[in-house]
């Protein structure tokens, strides 16, 4: 028997953590935002561009546009802010209703590429993309279900580039993954088990690759094609995998100051159709589906030191539902208004700053898990993000 419920709760710990995984970014399982070079504009053109070392986060290919060594040291600072409104919930002696829950997450980063010769390039990413807490009011509506995750960890991201013509260069990343889980909630909605806490921790680490093109058709044109493979890690004996995501990305030189810059990109959490979730279910009935980002931008050149920075988004929530959003995944669809500024402090240094606002609608959130004693939330969420980001960068 203690078998069993042990592994029926690490299943829900699994569970949690691909739900609320996309819920960080529709991307998938890490933050996205890993460069603050890139922010200011959204990461438009982001695989099609290397402004600095970042580059390689987004297309290993796009390194070879780098001279000599590079480095970048970088840190985005997220600021999240939850409110949750409860409309008609069932959960016992559960009553604390609305909740407000502010949080800041922080991701530093640190790039580095060498080019080797005029055709090859190196370069290495290591950056903190899982950095997530949910951590709601102790007896809120649904702590049976609920009530703490947190979820840190790093990556790793070696990459190889090859000029294969001026038109053309390809690259190749290998990406480790490290990542710690924690999990706790109620045993359930009326007492004793609403006074038993349940705690989980669990952690993981496994390889994945990353492909990227990039095709230079003029002077003023270039085009990024990269390819993030899925990473598979294991939880309980039970196998699940971070979805692969795909992205195009283009800049374009308009004249010597304007430069305007797109991405469109695609991540399969539609493939995610057979893993439990926190309820026993499978993941097919979190109705989740392919989700796709949007990003448009512009860099204006102000001066020989300054350029300036814009860029507005659209990302899919992976909820197919408009209504009917899972408890741990409280997000619509949302919106990206970005700005930046770059600052040229030497021929060899440079200094970003980047600053982003994410709005969404409210996701009418609806979790009937009164069959396993852990009662039905029905409310509605409202999540607001602001991220703000420093980078430094040095030529050798």
């Amino acid at each position: 028997m203690t078998t069993i419920f042990r592994s029926k709760y690490k299943l829900c710990l699994l569970g949690t953590l691909m739900s609320i995984a996309t819920q960080v970014g529709a991307n998938g399982f890490i933050w996205t935002t890993q460069s603050a070079s890139g922010l200011g504009s959204a990461y438009a053109g982001a695989g099609a561009r290397a402004e600095d070392a970042s580059a390689l986060q987004y297309n290993p290919a796009s390194i070879v546009q780098l001279k000599s060594t590079s480095l970048s040291l970088g840190y985005i600072g997220a600021q999240t802010r939850v409110n949750y409104t409860d409309k008609a919930s069932q959960t016992g002696v559960l009553q604390s209703d609305n909740q407000t829950l502010n949080d800041w997450h922080h991701l530093p980063n640190l790039y580095l590429s060498h080019a080797l010769n005029d055709s090859w390039s190196v370069g290495l990413g290591v950056t903190r993309p899982f950095d997530y807490r949910l951590d709601y009011e102790d007896g809120w509506q649904g702590a049976a279900q609920v009530e703490s995750f947190k979820l840190t960890g790093y990556q790793i991201n070696p990459s190889l580039a090859w000029r294969i013509s001026p038109k053309v260069a390809v690259g190749l990343g290998l990406n480790y993954q490290d990542f710690d889980a924690r999990y706790s909630r109620v045993l359930g909605t009326v007492p004793p088990y609403s006074n038993q806490g349940l705690d989980l921790h669990s952690s993981g680490a496994d390889w994945g690759v990353n492909l990227g093109v990039l095709l230079t058709p003029s002077d003023r044109t270039q085009v990024g094609i990269s390819y993030r493979g899925n990473v598979k890690h294991d939880i309980a004996g039970v196998s699940f995998k971070i979805p692969d995501t795909l992205s195009i990305s283009v800049s374009q030189r308009l004249n010597d100051r304007w430069e305007m810059l797109g991405d469109l990109s695609w991540t399969a959490w539609g493939s995610l159709d057979n893993l439990p979730t926190a309820s026993g279910m499978s993941a097919a009935s979190l109705n989740l589906r392919d989700t796709f980002r949007l990003a448009l931008g512009t860099r204006y050149t102000v001066s020989k030191d300054f350029i300036w920075k814009l860029g507005l988004a659209y990302e899919q929530t992976p909820s197919k539902s408009d209504d009917r959003h899972p408890l741990v995944l409280p997000e619509a669809n949302r919106i990206w208004l970005t700005t930046g500024l770059r600052y040229t402090w030497s021929a060899l240094d440079a200094f970003d700053l980047g600053l982003a606002y994410l709005y969404s609608n409210e996701a009418h959130v609806l979790s009937n898990q009164s069959a396993l004693g852990a009662g039905s939330v029905d409310g509605q969420f409202a999540t607001r993000t602001w991220l703000m980001g420093l980078q430094y960068s040095h030529q050798f």
